[in-house]
């Protein structure tokens, strides 16, 4: 049995999340087309 805890720590600021090892922007937008996936697509109001 693996017993070993670890932990990942993240910083989620206003626009940019930092790991270790990555900084990303962070936020939603607005898209004006269908999209191709709907995987991960949020619709609020229609849009």
């Amino acid at each position: 049995m693996d017993t070993r805890i670890e932990v990942i720590g993240i910083d989620h600021g206003w626009s940019m999340m930092k790991s270790v090892s990555e900084v990303f922007v962070t936020g939603i937008k607005e898209i004006t087309t269908i999209p191709a996936l709907y995987k991960d697509t949020l619709e609020y109001k229609g849009k």
